[in-house]
């Protein structure tokens, strides 16, 4: 039977009615479902800068003077592309007191040389000292090539005594824990070596902000990786004023100790490689390519001192020497750089020490000393450690 045309309207809205009357019954008894959350957003594959242990209550970057003696901040600085000549002295003597502060061992055709008893590798061998007449059958006087007097020891011995950092902030340090997230670097044990170096860069940071430094770090915990690239980057955008890289070494059980690298200068190879029999064309090629770290040759080798021998007086661990590497964070990095390798994971006398916490501090205080050397422009070994404490009170506005 067909139905007239007037109830169709009416037909199409009970039968819908009807429908939503159903699916009510359906639903009846079932509690309504929750919303679901939006997923969480991806961790950054590079995490932003992070500053982690700069305290509260410092002033503003504007107004704080960290550095009060003002004929210290007198002192005009050294130009940068002017040569530091070696003192005349010191390239003479192969051993004892070279100048009032400075006494340098060099071996005939040894890399390997001793400054203060700190051991340092030059860029190329000591040779000898024509330009020094000896007596017949006397041992002749030695001297370093011609880049270590520009560029080695004429930076030590020649470094200015003025604050590295002048300007009315404090002096700010980008800290690189080694590795981090899926790269935990070497292991021993339970022990990483991403996780030791995270340890000791968050204790130095501490004691670097106690001391009125403002400090960074490159990654924030040991769950996070940076790329190589992107750490300098970092250091670059703050800008930083120096940039450190905390790392624990491996190799055979016998080998022990702290090593500091600083880039080569252009032109000159690695210690690693310049000790070989025989050097490989890729080294070779290397060694001729200038690199952004190449800028601060003289400053990269100042810092590199006052770290190293402040890190060896604070730990007490054998002295594997101030060396010279192409690695990455040093090759790219455009402020003063240097990779600290605080000690062998591989060996059991390292290792047992850097698992303790007292270890860890040590290495932290040493690290801490020798930055505030640098930027105090305490480079001569005569001066005595800087104190490790609260920061100064800002001068006084004029």
């Amino acid at each position: 039977m067909r139905l007239p045309d007037q109830f169709l309207p009416r037909a199409i809205l009970l039968a819908v009615a009807f429908s939503m009357l159903l699916s009510g019954c359906a639903s009846s008894g079932v509690p309504r479902r929750r919303r679901m959350a939006a997923p969480p957003e991806p961790e950054p594959e590079i995490p932003p800068v992070y500053r982690s242990v700069r305290p509260d209550g410092l002033p503003p970057d504007d107004t704080y003077r960290p550095f009060t003696n003002r004929a210290v901040r007198a002192f005009a600085p050294a130009p940068a592309a002017a040569p530091l000549p070696l003192p005349e002295a010191a390239v003479s003597a192969p051993a004892g007191p070279v100048s009032k502060d400075w006494r340098v061992q060099l071996s005939l055709g040894q890399r390997r040389a001793s400054v203060n008893g700190v051991e340092l590798w030059l860029c190329e061998p000591a040779v000898v000292d024509r330009s020094v007449r000896t007596a017949k059958g006397a041992k002749p006087k030695l001297a370093p090539g011609p880049t270590d007097r520009r560029l080695t020891l004429g930076p030590l011995m020649g470094a200015p005594t003025n604050a590295f950092v002048r300007a009315p902030r404090p002096p700010r340090i980008m800290i690189d824990p080694g590795h981090g997230g899926s790269d935990p670097g070497t292991t021993a044990g339970n022990l990483r070596e991403s996780a030791i170096a995270m340890d000791i860069a968050k204790r130095l940071g501490t004691y670097l902000a106690r001391s009125g430094y403002d400090v960074r770090l490159t990654r924030p915990g040991d769950k996070s990786y940076v790329a190589l690239e992107q750490r300098c980057r970092l250091a670059s955008a703050w800008p930083a004023d120096l940039f450190v890289s905390i790392h624990l070494n491996s190799g055979p059980s016998a080998a022990h100790g702290i090593e500091t690298y600083a880039i080569p200068p252009a032109g000159q190879l690695s210690t690693e490689a310049a000790t070989r029999k025989t050097v490989s064309p890729a080294a070779r090629a290397a060694a001729a390519r200038p690199e952004p770290g190449n800028r601060n040759d003289r400053n990269n080798i100042r810092l590199a001192w006052c770290i190293h021998r402040r890190l060896l007086a604070a730990t007490q661990r054998s002295d594997r020497g101030i060396r010279r590497a192409r690695y990455t964070v040093l090759r790219e990095s455009t402020v003063p750089a240097v990779l600290v390798e605080v000690g062998f994971l591989s060996n059991a006398g390292d290792a047992a020490f850097y698992a303790t916490a007292s270890g860890r501090d040590k290495a932290a205080v040493g690290l801490c000393r020798g930055i505030m050397d640098f930027c105090a422009g305490h480079i001569a070994p005569t001066h005595p450690p800087l104190p490790i404490g609260p920061p100064a009170a800002p001068e006084a506005s004029r």
